[in-house]
């Protein structure tokens, strides 16, 4: 589509450069598409803002490892119900991050890039620390990997956290707003300005594909948490 030709320009030009965007695959030959290959990219840490999450696979540095595979983004709920913000995403192929939303873009792009840690990880996440907080307690992503068959690829981004900070609030106030609304709305994120990003380099780091089997019914407990503990253990080896 147009607008995203425009972005790709925008994101070329402008982002790659400001973040000096690299990005590491772990696989000596690019990702098989088509036909049954499907790919769950799970993208961490969330940060503030994840930012690279965003753009970075309608670059053409993504198309030169990943060619033929660009994922549908999933973003949260509450992106798709603010004017402007709603628009720019579904421009870009974004879908919503509910289990219909992750559906329907494994049906209709064949793979997905996602956050599984979500805005929890916004609480405590700070550019002066190098504590990265990392939450592993989410399992949905794991469940539809075993319904659709899809390969589950871990995500690393090194400097995402170095780009935004947000305003200092108590961390329990930021845990009722994420279980309340599903979002955290005390959310002021600033970088060498409000809502300007430091220009941090980002290091994109994507694992080796998991080979999940595709199951007729739903997923054991010991299923789900046997490819949870293979998922996470690969995140780790990234680094």
């Amino acid at each position: 589509p147009l607008f995203q030709r425009v972005s790709q320009l925008v994101f070329d030009n402008v982002f790659v450069p400001y973040f000096e965007l690299e990005i590491i695959r772990g696989t000596p030959e690019p990702f098989e598409v088509g036909g049954d290959h499907k790919y769950i990219f799970g993208y961490h840490p969330h940060g503030i803002i994840p930012i690279a999450c965003q753009w970075t696979s309608l670059t053409s540095k993504w198309s030169e490892k990943f060619p033929g595979l660009q994922p549908a983004v999933l973003v949260s709920t509450i992106v798709h119900n603010v004017p402007i913000m709603r628009d720019v995403a579904q421009w870009n192929g974004s879908f919503e991050v509910t289990r219909h939303g992750f559906l329907s873009a494994l049906r209709s792009r064949g793979s997905v890039l996602l956050v599984p840690g979500g805005q929890e990880e916004m609480i405590g996440s700070r550019s002066d620390s190098h504590d990265v907080p990392i939450v592993t307690s989410h399992r949905g992503f794991i469940r539809l990997a075993l319904m659709s068959g899809a390969k589950l690829v871990p995500v690393y981004a090194f400097g995402e956290t170095q780009t935004f900070d947000n305003v200092s609030v108590p961390a329990s106030w930021q845990r009722w707003c994420v279980k309340t609304f599903r979002a955290n709305l005390i959310c002021y994120p600033y970088g060498v300005a409000p809502m300007l990003p430091r220009p941090h380099r980002f290091t994109l780091a994507v694992g080796r594909p998991i080979s999940v089997p595709r199951l007729q019914r739903e997923p054991s407990e010991e299923q789900l948490a046997y490819f949870h503990h293979k998922y996470f253990t690969a995140l780790r080896a990234l680094f």
